[in-house]
């Protein structure tokens, strides 16, 4: 997928390690579908969360896809507010 701007055009890949470090400069990355309430995530979540920064990411918005797991989403947004 191309993202396309009047000074900008990069590749982006799904290794987002490889984009560009000065793309923040030029968009605002939101994952807007974390599943960050799946258990595989329980262990390392603050890893995740800081890779997400690493590479840019300043804002997550956390799914649920259930009662439980949208409590639990509500639960991490407020653990963590500015994620």
């Amino acid at each position: 997928m191309n993202i396309l701007s009047e000074n900008v055009r990069c590749q982006v890949s799904q290794d987002f390690s490889t984009l560009p470090l000065d793309i923040a400069d030029h968009y605002l990355l939101i994952d807007i579908g974390a599943n960050l309430t799946n258990r595989k995530f329980q262990r390392d979540l603050q890893s995740v969360l800081q890779r997400a920064e690493d590479v840019g990411v300043k804002k997550i918005i956390v799914t649920g896809t259930s009662i439980n797991s949208s409590r639990e989403a509500l639960r991490l947004a407020r653990l963590h507010p500015g994620n």
